[in-house]
């Protein structure tokens, strides 16, 4: 989508693996960051990125 609809009402997610490293690597691609790396009190690590088309992506793991 683009103009203001760029990203409306999509989201998608992953879990599993490091989330610092997997970080670093979307990182260095240049993408948008919504949230960096935080520690849940609920034991969970994670961010949020846009990806290419402005979809919200969540990339969480269980500590």
């Amino acid at each position: 989508m683009t103009g203001s609809h760029r990203g409306a009402g999509a989201a998608s997610g992953t879990s599993g693996g490091d989330v610092d490293t997997a970080y670093a690597a979307v990182r260095e691609s240049g993408a948008e960051f919504a949230h960096p790396p935080q520690d849940e009190e609920w034991g969970v690590r994670r961010f949020w990125v846009r990806d290419p088309d402005g979809r919200m992506v969540h990339v969480p793991a269980h500590r």
